[in-house]
């Protein structure tokens, strides 16, 4: 087992791709096992190409917090720390954390397993508003919340485009002058100013 957690950085590193199982999706077990984290550590530091699956049901449960609890999001990411993980073999478990201290840091690993799991669920909110039918994304809850989202990642590219795209659906649906379309200017503004486009954002908060 010992020359099997050594030589885990390099299978990754030779594969090129790692999938994470989130299950379930707001604590994902596999990180609560050194030897998943350190994968998910080699998959981030060697560039290799990092996905999630997740069954349908927590696909389903996902995409209902995304509408309907946003903060619970970013709650359970939070929530994922790396000096939790544990082996079967308490050996592997101090062999394991000691490397990922001496190579990054423990807190440096979390942050980067953390970012990984928060891009992951990031793709699985795009893969979902995906599926919604053209006509009805602008205005789609789904949108918003994951516009919403991405802004508190820090991606306020990525979220501005979707809250404009959410603006001129709510505008398209209810007109000039109602609530909805009040928030949905009050949501772009406010990434505005966070990417620092004072400017475009006062004419929307």
């Amino acid at each position: 087992a010992g020359a099997d957690v050594a030589r885990l950085g390099e299978c990754v590193r030779a594969v090129g791709h790692t999938v994470l199982l989130l299950e379930p999706w707001h604590a994902p077990e596999p990180l609560r096992r050194a030897y998943c984290v350190k994968e998910v550590y080699h998959t981030q530091a060697s560039g290799a190409r990092f996905d999630v699956v997740m069954s349908a049901a927590q696909q389903a449960a996902f995409e209902k917090a995304l509408v309907e609890d946003l903060l619970s999001i970013a709650t359970s990411v939070a929530k994922v720390d790396v000096r939790d993980a544990q082996c079967r073999k308490r050996e592997d478990t101090e062999a394991i954390l000691g490397e990922l201290d001496r190579d990054v840091g423990l807190v440096q690993c979390n942050q980067l397993v953390v970012g990984l799991l928060r891009d992951a669920l990031a793709a699985q909110g795009k893969a979902a508003l995906a599926r919604v039918p053209a006509a009805e994304r602008g205005a789609s809850v789904l949108n918003v919340t994951l516009g919403l989202m991405l802004g508190q990642q820090g991606r306020l590219d990525e979220a501005e485009a979707l809250l404009r795209e959410g603006l001129r659906g709510s505008e398209a649906v209810y007109g000039d002058a109602h609530i909805e379309v009040y928030g949905a200017k009050s949501n772009r503004g406010a990434v505005l100013m966070d990417a620092g486009k004072r400017d475009e954002a006062n004419g929307l908060v």
